[in-house]
């Protein structure tokens, strides 16, 4: 972001001495057929130059990078599922004394699982935000 920066304050030099060129240029006597002006050259110039559009694309950036790192504040949660058919199962035919039959465990089973992630304490945030800033 600081070459962002330092390209935003080059330009921000160029436009403004072009502007108090071109303002000298007009308080001084024209030549009737000069038809080209300092100060509008360098405004033209700057509106062509690629690298002024990259100048909004570098602080978007810096804009989405500190909002991923805001984010990380925030507690992530995760799901899971499982569910689980088996073709055969083990089954006991076998009575007890008391005349009860042991039951057959079910063909299906489910399992889930939802977890919960927060960072209690992260050192490097506060740097890595300074960085972006």
């Amino acid at each position: 972001m600081t070459r962002a920066r330092a390209w935003m304050r080059r330009l921000g030099s160029l436009a403004a001495a072009a502007a108090a060129s071109g303002a000298a240029a007009q308080q001084s006597p024209a030549v009737p057929g000069d038809s080209l002006r300092l100060g509008a050259l360098v405004q033209q110039a700057l509106a062509a130059d690629p690298r002024h559009a990259q100048l909004d694309l570098y602080a978007r950036q810096a804009d989405l990078r500190l909002r991923t790192i805001a984010a990380e504040r925030l507690p992530s949660f995760r799901g899971e599922g499982e569910a689980q058919y088996q073709s055969d199962v083990v089954h006991i035919p076998i009575e007890l004394p008391s005349g009860q039959r042991i039951p057959s465990p079910t063909r299906d089973t489910y399992d889930v699982h939802v977890g919960v992630e927060e960072s209690l304490f992260d050192p490097s945030r506060a740097p890595r935000a300074a960085v972006e800033r």
